[in-house]
């Protein structure tokens, strides 16, 4: 029961990320850079310390716009005319 529990939440997890990315333009962009941002690493040649600073700010860019969007929808739903 509790395994059971746990897959459906990474399914609403997931779904909550797939809906970010195709109704927000922003977070599309955001994903874009962050994947040039990565092959940009590649081609560099990164060490192991600069790709985990890389990645732990992409990541919180992305964290940031998915934070931004709760937000709004939740303040959409309070206040639906502003």
């Amino acid at each position: 029961m509790i395994m059971k529990a746990r897959i459906q939440s990474f399914t609403y997890a997931f779904k909550g990320i797939k809906v970010l990315f195709s109704h927000e333009a922003n977070a599309r962009i955001q994903l874009i850079f962050t994947t040039f941002t990565l092959l940009g690493g590649v081609l560099l040649g990164l060490s192991k310390m600069e790709w985990i600073i890389v990645i732990v700010c992409c990541s919180m860019v992305l964290v940031a716009e998915a934070l931004n969007t709760a937000i709004e929808k939740l303040a959409d739903l309070v206040d639906p005319e502003h």
